[in-house]
């Protein structure tokens, strides 16, 4: 439900906000802090995504008034990122790609695409906030 809530609110964000800045200050900017906490204390990859897209969407509209809410978010998408990748390399392979083996059950293949989306959110949010304020930006590329 928590991840329904914050994609929809992602998609007000999105497309709604540019034509009613009313919007922004009335629905959107009330949740900014819950959005964050909800991304920061959860492990739930659908919550994560969405989140991401939020901000991601939030960033593009904000463009460098964004600034304020780097300091706490690019540490936290890194740390994601950096995390979401180990989480990927210590899962155990099933079934070999490259296996000329037609015995194989193809039920055992796995993928965790939940863990995919999650991360391909994360970069996308990471790209926005460096483009929406380069300066402000600047000593995390750095860093």
């Amino acid at each position: 439900m928590k991840a329904t809530a914050i994609k929809c609110i992602g998609i007000i964000t999105g497309n709604c906000i540019k034509q009613n800045p009313q919007i922004y200050s009335n629905h959107i900017e009330p949740v900014i802090g819950l959005i964050f906490e909800n991304l920061k204390h959860t492990d739930n990859n659908l919550i994560k995504e969405f989140a991401f897209q939020f901000f991601f969407n939030l960033a593009s509209y904000l463009q460098a008034n964004f600034k304020p809410y780097l300091e706490q978010l690019v540490p936290l998408t890194f740390e994601t990122i950096i995390n979401a990748d180990k989480a990927q390399l210590e899962k155990p392979q099933i079934v070999s790609l490259d296996s000329d083996s037609e015995e194989e059950d193809p039920d055992n293949i796995w993928v965790d695409d939940n863990t995919i989306f999650e991360l391909s959110a994360a970069i996308r949010c990471l790209g926005q906030m460096a483009e929406s304020c380069p300066p402000a930006y600047g000593p995390f590329y750095e860093g």
